[in-house]
């Protein structure tokens, strides 16, 4: 007997649209599941199951609908995932190396641990159409790849470091807590620079985001009273640290701290910021807010 799609799949193989049912014009392979290793018994006495992971090396998916599958612990060196559907799939420790991944769908799937900008000799990932919206990236690792028309609206960033990712025409929408985009990797400047072209942030609620040596021309910042813009970048934060450099609450000695980290990390040459008003708030004294909005004010006269 033949073995089915999915295990000529898992052993490598290139699946054509004759190779099984199509759902939407893609094989379907929806709701399978890879293994995941023996049993084993421990000197303790429990049992365990060894993670089995699946090595992919120089391979091709193409029209794949694999939503709702089990696929943790898989590795691509060098590889293609095009137009392909995991839409809720289990991705849980997926690691790439050089490869390209093109729209591609991974809606609500779980993408924690997932190591996703890995460098392999100077090979990048490149990201290109794909759409993590409602997927679930904490923990995910970063070092440089590419992100291109990239939908990120709902996905599950906290404390995520993209580090020297680099975002063109992406989007952003939701709660982001505690992510950090840099204009390059720790000892990363041999790769391109992030200059977070054309990035959309207009439904999101930024929850220290920091951006690190980014000019940020082209972003477009969220939407409504929860933000508080800050232009004329650089002379707003001076006037703004000197405001409350005499003070010595410790409210303001937060704001003055989270100040002057932004000016650490402004771009050589960044003309907007952003400050959520919430975050001052909960540095104890919410009128620091009326502070900060009155220069805001000031420097747009």
């Amino acid at each position: 007997m033949g073995s089915s799609p999915f295990e000529r799949l898992l052993r490598g193989k290139t699946l054509k649209q004759s190779d099984g049912p199509l759902v939407d014009g893609r094989v379907d392979l929806r709701k399978s599941v890879a293994p995941t290793g023996a049993l084993s018994e421990s000197p303790h006495g429990p049992t365990f199951a060894r993670v089995a992971t699946k090595e992919f090396k120089k391979v091709e998916w193409r029209q794949l609908d694999l939503s709702r599958s089990r696929l943790s612990s898989f590795r691509f060196h060098r590889s293609r995932i095009e137009d392909c559907v995991l839409d809720q799939a289990d991705c849980t420790d997926w690691r790439l190396w050089g490869t390209q991944v093109e729209n591609t769908s991974f809606c609500g799937a779980n993408l924690t641990g997932a190591v996703l900008g890995a460098v392999d000799e100077g090979r990048r990932n490149r990201y290109r159409r794909v759409d993590f919206s409602g997927a679930d990236l904490r923990g995910s690792v970063h070092v440089s790849s590419d992100f291109e028309h990239c939908d990120f609206s709902g996905a599950r960033l906290d404390n995520v470091d993209f580090q020297g990712s680099v975002f063109s025409n992406c989007r952003f929408a939701g709660e982001l807590s505690d992510v950090l985009f840099y204009r390059h990797a720790f000892r990363g400047e041999t790769h391109p620079p992030n200059e977070m072209r054309e990035v959309d942030f207009s439904g999101a609620r930024l929850h220290y985001v920091g951006f690190r040596g980014l000019d940020l021309t082209t972003v477009r910042w969220p939407e409504g009273r929860d933000h508080l813009l800050i232009r004329d970048y650089a002379r707003t934060l001076h006037r703004m640290i000197e405001a409350l450099r005499p003070r010595v609450d410790d409210a303001a000695r937060g704001l003055l701290g989270l100040l002057l980290d932004y000016r650490k990390w402004a771009g050589g040459n960044q003309q907007v910021g952003v400050i959520k008003k919430t975050d001052v708030a909960e540095l104890g004294d919410p009128g620091l807010i009326q502070v900060l909005e009155q220069l805001a004010n000031e420097a747009q006269r």
